[in-house]
């Protein structure tokens, strides 16, 4: 029985290792399953999109997967001389997702770069927000993980998290940071975002450099 629990430690201490050698030389990645109210007076209208999140040391990038699949699809297409009609019927099959890209501790620590396409305001740089979280006592399982619950408040609207300290990176979907472990889900008190973790590894091919679109900036 003795050599049973031994074994199960070093697999648990040999994973928490690997994803704690993120910063060395492994990208992590997390995509989020993300349901959304854009509209308050229309409740039912729920939209879905698919989130990564990709980290590597304390640098991180999240974006909209569907977003940039329908953006480096249309590049190609333009660059094969698609004509415009045809390149629509290609690109229809294509969920557009959200224009939104956050890049964190960027260009240096404490502060975010974010692209932000729906709200006009392209590029812009600004301070990390500090939340302060209240850990609480419910736990539940998320991939595999053992999560805890967690408690803040980010620009006046309050959040409830599932963070698991198997994955010792502080870091999360969004704007979300600041726990002892990577956040796997995340919903605000009026259910009007949703994120959850769908897929979790490692794709040292993914990047967290900021997109070299050119775009205005804002500060």
């Amino acid at each position: 029985m003795r050599k049973y629990i031994v074994l199960a430690i070093y697999i648990a201490s040999s994973m928490v290792s690997s994803f704690a050698q993120v910063g060395n030389q492994q990208m992590l990645k997390c995509v989020y399953h993300e349901e959304a109210i854009n509209r308050v007076d229309q409740p039912d209208k729920i939209t879905q999109d698919e989130f990564a999140l990709c980290i590597s040391g304390n640098r991180s990038a999240f974006y909209s997967r569907n977003a940039r699949l329908y953006s480096e699809t249309k590049d190609s297409l333009e660059r094969l001389g698609m004509a415009p009609m045809e390149m629509l019927g290609t690109l229809q099959s294509i969920p557009k997702g959200k224009s939104i890209e956050v890049y964190k501790n960027q260009p240096e620590i404490g502060k975010y770069i974010c692209y932000d396409e729906v709200a006009q305001c392209f590029r812009f740089e600004d301070t990390l927000p500090r939340i302060e979280w209240q850990i609480q006592d419910e736990s539940k399982n998320i991939l595999g993980y053992a999560c805890q619950k967690a408690i803040g408040k980010l620009y006046n609207r309050v959040w409830t998290v599932w963070f698991t300290m198997d994955i010792p990176v502080s870091e999360g979907p969004w704007l979300f940071a600041g726990l002892p472990g990577l956040i796997l889900e995340a919903n605000d008190a009026d259910n009007i975002f949703h994120f959850t973790a769908i897929e979790l590894g490692k794709d040292d091919a993914l990047s967290v450099e900021p997109t070299t679109k050119k775009r205005q900036m804002f500060s």
